[in-house]
């Protein structure tokens, strides 16, 4: 399996409606998303204080790799992931997305 894991800095106009109206829609095209088997999302919880001002983020499972690839590829992620950079603080700049072999 491959933990697909994307943490971001929200714009301060962006509130947690907003945020989490694009969760649900992430979670939705993800649950009928082949290869794909969960994804959980919500603020930082670390009391660690090593965000870095990551304070957002969520992450998906994926059977592998390959499973992984084509949802980058796939038109509903690139829509999707479109909408989540305009929320986010510097756009691009302030995204960082780490996938993790399970």
């Amino acid at each position: 399996p491959l933990l697909h894991c994307v943490f971001f800095r929200r714009r301060a106009d962006i509130g947690d409606k907003a945020l989490l109206g694009l969760y649900g829609e992430f979670d939705h095209f993800v649950s009928g998303f082949p290869g794909a088997s969960s994804f959980r999302a919500g603020p930082n919880e670390s009391p660690e204080g090593h965000d870095k001002g990551f304070r957002d983020g969520f992450v998906i499972e994926f059977e592998n790799a390959d499973a992984r690839d084509r949802y980058l590829e796939d038109p509903g992620h690139k829509a999707l992931g479109e909408r989540l950079v305009a929320m986010i603080e510097g756009g691009t700049d302030g995204l960082l997305v780490f996938d993790l072999a399970l």
